[in-house]
């Protein structure tokens, strides 16, 4: 966060490790409220929650009845969105701008024909702005690349203008981000590329793969998971998959799948996937309220709700964590202010002796919180 924060300093169209989308929200916040964390952090909760307003559409316009209220629940309560409402992250705009990539496709088949050209650029212009965001755009890209390919009426939708239209969006919204990697050595690309970390020496890790799997319950939630996992092999080997279901596997399997492979071949963090769950939100609550297991929803939104109730009061209260046993998941977000503080006295004391010229770090986390805390000194 601090890292992001000092790129928002200086504003450009791209930085070391991500695209300049986190940037420039944390530049528009902080330009109204000051640095404190609270305004650092404040566009995730509104994204956030203008995500779980897009999936609610999107699932009522695919499924109806009570599914848009339902995939918004378990979107909003899922864990993994709960801790990325606390942080500013990529993944907050990313999941906020795909979902309206999203919504744009699954409401040109209901408009008339003169309308569709419009929305088709809109969508590619939300799918660029996705991609401003973070380069895991690009599994959305891909599902909706293999929905067409699968789908005969979707295909019957689009026409060669809309087709362009949408192209041309997308790329005249990210083109400034792949010159601003031309002119820097592709540093972005080049450090995203670097997280897969093949080493021959390290495949096929099956022990990566489980952790991979079993992170997902713990990401997404156990009912909702095993939701959508059982669900997509239990419908189709039957064959009996809905067409929406079928666009939402299309959205929802590219990153699970891809993900899985490199956690198999390398390692994965558990949020990589995270793409997943805004199709994965809605084919959950779909399948759910098709198949009369209301019990089993209202019990994975008691259950969520009630892990949201407690993540929050470790986060206001850090020393309840201490005594529930979870100290080891906050222990790194802990004491950096108090760490830089320390470091700005030692250089007033050593300025005062009049021995120091500057401060320098090997340590690229230490010095970018070191440049947020001590913001008015140095």
């Amino acid at each position: 966060e601090a890292q992001y924060w000092l790129w928002s300093r200086t504003l450009d169209f791209g930085y070391f490790s991500k695209p300049p989308m986190i940037a420039w929200l944390i530049w528009a916040t902080t330009a109204l409220g000051g640095d404190s964390e609270a305004w650092v952090r404040i566009s995730a909760l509104f994204l956030h929650g203008g995500t779980a307003l897009i999936i609610s559409r999107i699932a009522h316009r695919l499924y109806g009845g009570w599914t848009g209220l339902a995939a918004a629940a378990l979107y909003i309560l899922m864990p993994g969105i709960q801790l990325s409402s606390g942080v500013i992250t990529t993944d907050a705009p990313l999941l906020f701008f795909l979902s309206l990539t999203i919504w744009a496709y699954v409401s040109l088949p209901a408009l008339e024909a003169r309308r569709r050209l419009p929305v088709a650029a809109a969508l590619g212009a939300a799918l660029g702005l996705a991609f401003l965001s973070k380069y895991a755009a690009v599994y959305v890209l891909a599902g909706l690349v293999a929905h067409l390919a699968a789908s005969r009426a979707a295909r019957q939708v689009w026409t060669l203008p809309m087709a362009a239209a949408a192209l041309a969006a997308l790329a005249v919204v990210f083109t400034p981000n792949l010159i601003w990697n031309l002119t820097h050595q592709f540093a972005t690309l080049e450090h995203t590329a670097s997280n897969a970390n093949w080493s021959a020496a390290k495949l096929f890790n099956i022990r990566e793969l489980m952790e991979f799997i079993g992170s997902q319950f713990g990401v997404f939630g156990p009912i909702p998971f095993a939701v959508l996992a059982g669900g997509a092999i239990w419908l189709g080997a039957r064959r009996k998959l809905e067409s929406a279901d079928l666009l939402m596997l299309c959205l929802a399997a590219p990153p699970l799948l891809t993900v899985a492979a490199q956690a198999f071949v390398s390692r994965a963090n558990a949020n990589w996937a995270g793409v997943a769950y805004i199709a994965g939100s809605i084919l959950a609550a779909a399948w759910l309220l098709r198949w009369n297991a209301r019990r089993w929803l209202i019990a994975a939104v008691a259950i969520q709700a009630a892990f949201c109730a407690v993540f929050i009061a470790c986060m206001i209260h850090p020393r309840l964590a201490d005594s529930l046993g979870a100290a080891n998941s906050f222990k790194r977000v802990r004491g950096w202010e108090q760490g830089a503080q320390a470091i700005i006295a030692r250089a007033r004391d050593e300025q005062a002796a009049g021995g120091l010229t500057s401060i320098a770090m090997d340590d690229r986390f230490l010095f970018n919180v070191t440049a947020y805390y001590g913001r008015d000194y140095f």
